[in-house]
């Protein structure tokens, strides 16, 4: 129980004494840790509700309580009376109380921060390494812009870095994972309540930047959340499909369907179709076998066969005429008026057999020459 309490010395606290019996007493050791019971402890926060309900007692009157974690290089004594130990706000506060140094940075977003609140964390990769302290509005009358600057704690000591920072200062580690891409984002960290966190991560295909250091405190470049990202692409491709001419599309394309409308329904494509299939029709009777077409091609055939018949027996003649004028030049005088006729004769009957073998080749190969006259032959 509690016995007594003052202020400590120089005014920054309060020592309270407290009293605990036996048994108890031996499990207060030098490792324990205390901190306050409010009888009711509600936090919101984007891990959802947290209720804690402490006995009845605690609701009425408060309290303290305490815990011994187990620990591989802790002692085991009790501890000794007149221990001063710190007492914590809540449990929750126990965790975070190791992280004792806490670095201030500005971070300046150019969105809505509805769902953003002092407290909110701040992650890297998923692990806090620090939370929001104050959120505000700026206007920069040098640009006429209206900004959201966010200032954030960011505890290093969270961060191992294999003896740097006992070398260099939070401030130039921050510098050195800035030029590598490190960027500050807003993240929804629940869909359910709305509310949103802060993302640090590195985005090495980012363009290069450094960390400012010319404000009261140094700023971290960020970039746009992902909704927001995707809100923005959404507005430029409803921008470009509200270019689209919808209206002279819709008007061209009644046109169209109007026109094709009128050529199936016309007489004179129905008409069209009626002679296509009349024409159809008498080509189709025109190739029968039986049909005027194939007796024509029969008639041909045996017309040229006959004339070719006609031919042979004109050439044989004439040989049989050549045959008699070369007897009678035998006979004749060579000078004589006869034997000249006799040889001019003799030229016309040889030129009128070649005439006619070349008719009848020629028949023989194009019997359609009967019909149409002798044509000039296609060159391939």
């Amino acid at each position: 129980r509690v016995v007594n309490y003052k202020f400590a010395q120089g005014g920054d606290g309060v020592i309270i004494g407290i009293f605990i019996k036996s048994p108890y007493d031996l499990l207060v050791k030098d490792t324990s840790q205390f901190w306050q019971m409010t009888g009711i402890n509600i936090s919101y926060g984007i891990e959802g509700l947290d209720v804690n309900i402490q006995p009845l007692a605690t609701l009425i009157a408060g309290g303290i309580s305490f815990n011994t974690p187990i620990t591989a290089g802790g002692s085991n004594q009790p501890s000794k009376q007149g221990t001063i130990f710190k007492l914590f706000k809540n449990f929750k506060s126990i965790g975070e109380s190791k992280y004792v140094r806490k670095v201030p940075y500005l971070l300046r977003f150019n969105e809505s921060l509805r769902g953003l609140s002092e407290g909110a964390p701040v992650e890297f990769r998923g692990i806090k390494v620090g939370q929001v302290t104050d959120i505000a509005i700026a206007f920069d009358p040098k640009t006429m812009s209206i900004r959201t600057p966010v200032v954030v704690e960011l505890e290093p000591d969270r961060l191992i870095a294999s003896g740097f920072l006992k070398t260099h200062t939070p401030n130039e580690l921050a510098a050195l994972m800035v030029q590598d891409g490190m960027r500050a984002q807003l993240k929804t960290g629940s869909l359910l309540t709305g509310q949103l966190y802060i993302e640090l991560d590195v985005h090495p295909n980012l363009p290069k930047k450094k960390l400012l250091l010319t404000g009261k405190y140094p700023e971290i470049p960020t970039i746009p959340s992902t909704m927001d990202t995707l809100r923005r692409n959404t507005a430029d491709v409803l921008a470009e499909i509200h270019k689209i001419p919808f209206n002279k599309i819709g008007r061209g394309l009644l046109k169209t369907i109007q026109g094709a409308n009128r050529l199936t329904n016309s007489p004179d494509l129905s008409k069209a179709v009626h002679t296509l299939n009349t024409t159809l029709d008498e080509i189709h009777e025109l190739a029968r076998a039986d049909g005027p077409l194939s007796k024509s091609f029969g008639n041909l055939n045996t017309l040229s066969k006959h004339l070719n018949t006609k031919v042979i027996k004109l050439d044989e003649s004439i040989e049989k005429t050549l045959s008699a004028v070369r007897s009678a030049m035998k006979i004749a005088r060579p000078d004589s008026p006869a034997a000249v006729n006799l040889v001019t004769a003799l030229n016309e009957l040889s030129a009128a057999a070649r005439s006619v073998r070349n008719l009848a080749d020629y028949l023989e190969r194009h019997p359609e020459a009967l019909l149409h006259g002798k044509g000039r032959e296609k060159t391939k």
